[in-house]
Formats: structure tokens, sequence, C-alpha cells
């Protein structure tokens, strides 16, 4: 074969549709009654050690509720989310005194809590949630996921500046400000982020990439962007029983080995001898991680006119071009700016667009802020979820602000009432 032709494709982001009428009558009955039950957050203050020792004016099993709250009403006063809070737990929590609880009690309330509960919930709480009978999760049995890195800004106090220090040259925010840097794993048929990792501007996504492949599991397709096309990433993937489609960079060498009948090829990558491959991680495996053979899909981009705008190439090590098509993966990949839409949920949402900023003033709160915003997150995609299986809609297709918003409506009449089993 002399040339491979260019598979063509439309790369367009689509819109959510928030079902108005639909959504609000199954949201009562999808909604987050059951979305963080009682028992979860228990075993994770025992296993942190931090369990009330007896009821107290706010005992850590409500002020785990509350933070997260606290995160899905960023707009309310603490004063108001703490009613809300009562009024949609009165069943587990009886005393209306803590009604009267200052600020600076539930500041100090959270801070002898600490992080360690919330990430403990954030690990086991938040786990891929679509079944192998929703198509449009999985692709010939293996489940869509997506990996990508952001970050939050932190406010530049002298404590979270011990911990978090702040960056240079940020074009973005002149103004210097600390930040929390994160790599996330999403699940891409319900948008649910089931693993994260994060750090400080001193850490690169490769190395949040290095600790969430280690714990990705079997019978994944890893949906990344260039920056992940290491043969150490591409091999690890394999290693968990999962397989990868990435974009490849525009310098990665992709010289043809053999070409495939549907006009795709494939190649062998070699892994670079710069620090940054990572083989002075893995020395003592490094020819186990010195190459590795993908099948490369080159493709163009067109705008809604169809006018070429771009080309690109994805690598995947899905071989086979019969059970694997071309045109299938290229239009899978697309399904990764999903993961972007999620920080945008994150940052334009739930945390109203405050320059991304996270409120707590203490190193120690703000990581806990921060597993609790996810947690917030996941369980408005939970029952988005449940909500789109009773409506008879996919997930993307509901607003997350519709849902979010709908949910604060209904939170006085109780939505939130978590098993006490």
């Amino acid at each position: 074969m002399s040339s491979t032709p260019f598979m063509e494709t439309l790369m367009a982001r689509t819109k959510n549709v928030f079902e108005e009428i639909k959504l609000r009558d199954t949201l009562s009955l999808a909604s987050i009654a059951g979305a963080l039950p009682m028992h979860m957050v228990r075993d994770a203050l025992q296993a942190t050690s931090k369990m009330s020792e007896r009821i107290r004016t706010l005992s850590r099993e409500f002020v785990i509720y509350l933070t997260i709250f606290l995160c899905i009403f960023r707009e309310k006063s603490t004063g108001v989310v703490l009613e809300h809070l009562f009024e949609g737990l009165d069943a587990l929590f009886e005393h209306k005194h803590v009604l009267r609880a200052s600020e600076a009690a539930i500041s100090k309330a959270r801070a002898a809590m600490g992080e360690k509960p919330m990430r403990h919930l954030f690990r086991n709480y938040c786990k891929p949630i679509c079944r192998e009978d929703d198509e449009y999760a999985f692709y010939n049995g293996l489940r869509k996921c997506s990996i990508d890195a952001s970050e939050f800004y932190l406010p530049c106090t002298e404590d979270i500046l011990k911990s978090f220090p702040s960056s240079e040259n940020d074009a973005k925010n002149p103004q210097n400000c600390a930040k929390i840097k994160f790599g996330a794993t999403v699940e891409v048929g319900s948008h649910v982020i089931f693993d994260v990792e994060y750090g400080t501007v001193n850490n690169s996504e490769q190395d949040f990439a290095d600790v969430l492949i280690g714990r990705l599991g079997a019978g994944n397709l890893l949906l990344g962007d260039r920056y992940y096309t290491s043969v150490l990433n591409i091999l690890r993937v394999k290693e968990q029983e999962s397989e990868v489609l990435f974009r490849a960079a525009a310098n990665l060498r992709l010289a043809p080995k053999k070409h495939l009948y549907d006009g795709t090829y494939l190649a062998k990558i070699k892994a670079g001898r710069r620090p940054e491959s990572h083989a002075s991680k893995f020395k003592e495996n490094g020819q186990k991680y010195s190459s590795v053979v993908v099948r490369v899909i080159q493709f163009l981009i067109k705008d809604e006119k169809g006018e070429v705008v771009d080309s690109g190439r994805l690598i995947t090590t899905l071989l086979d071009p019969a059970k694997y098509h071309a045109s299938d993966l290229i239009r899978i990949y697309t399904e990764r700016w999903e993961e972007e839409s999620v920080f945008d949920e994150l940052k334009s949402h739930l945390m109203r667009g405050a320059q991304d900023s996270l409120r707590s003033k203490t190193a120690e709160l703000a990581k806990q802020e921060f597993w609790a915003m996810l947690i917030a997150h996941y369980a408005i995609r939970r029952i988005m979820y449940e909500a789109s299986e009773l409506a008879g809609e996919m997930p993307n297709r509901i607003s997350f602000v519709g849902v979010k918003e709908t949910i604060q409506r209904k939170t006085t009449s109780k939505p939130f009432s978590p098993s006490a089993n």
C-alpha cells in the first residue's frame, strides 16, 4: 500500500439537554435518598479512627454531610446550609441545637476531623456505576474511561502556601495563587470521577498518570490526550488488562510496520532516553518497557460546514481492524471531551466559577474540601444516572446544573435521607 487514507470525521461537542418536567418528576424517585448512605460515612470514620465517641453538638457524621452540602450550596451562607441539611436529615440527627452552631464551631469540628475520613470516603464510595448492559458506556465489552488533569486555586494563606506553593508565570492568574493540581479518571458513560491523585504545582500530569494507571484495573478502554502516549503508560495499561485509545503528539514518530486493509497501520513506539520518558523510574524493567506496537488511525477534523480544519492521529492497542472499526474508535475518542465537561461541572457549577478557588483557609481543610467537592459531584452524577434510567435518557443528555438546581429546590422536602444501615 503506497499511502494511508485519512479516516474522516466531524469531532464536534454536543450540548446537554435537560428534560425539565420528566426529570423533575423522576428526580424525587431516584434522588439523593440513597446517594450517600450513613454506613459508608461511619465506615470511613471508623477506618481512619475518627469515629465520634459520643453524640456531640456536631458529630463527625454530621460534619461530613455538612462539608459536602457546603459544596452543593456554595452560594448559600453556612447557616442556611446548616438548616437545609438538618431538615433533610432530621431522621438521623434529632438535635435541634445543631442549628445554633457557629461558623467557628463548624471550622473547629472540621479541623478535628481532618482530611483522612473524606479521602477514605471518596476512595470507597466513588466507583464506576454503569452496568454492562448500558451500551453507551462500553465498547466491545470495555468500559470507556478517560484520564486528564486539572487544578483548583487556593487562598494564598500562610498555612496553605506551606503545603501548596504558588505558581509562577501563570498567564491565567497573574496574582500568583496557590494551586492544588490533580489527575482524574472518569467513567465516560456516567461522567463520574472514580479515581483521583492530587499534588502541587511541582507535579506533572505524568506523576498523576503513574499512580492512576496503576489503579485502573481490568476491562477498561482508557482515552487520553497526547500527554499520555509514553511506552510506559501504554504497557502499564495493558498490564492492568485494559486497552488504550490516545491521541498521538504531532512529533511522535510512527513509521508504518504493517498496513491494514482499512487504511490503518501498525507501528512500533520506542521509549525515549530523556528523563521524562519514565525510564529512570523503572530501571529494573528497562527492557520490558522499551517498545510497544500500536495501531495508528489517521483522521481529519471538520467543522460544522464540513470543511477540514485540522488532522491528527490516534494510537490504540486494539489492533484487530475487523473487531475494532476505525470509524468507531474515532467517534469514541471524541468522548474524551466528556472529561473536560466534568471539570467544567466542578468549576463553573459547583464552585460557581469563583476563580476556580476552594474556600478553606488551611491546608488540611482545603484537602478535606477538595475531597468533599468530588464526593458532591459524584452524588449528583449518581442521581442523574438513576434518574436517566427512569426517564429513558442517557446520563450525558441531562444537564448537570439543571439537576443540581432541582436538588437544591427539593432539599427542604427531605431528598437527602441516607440509610441509617
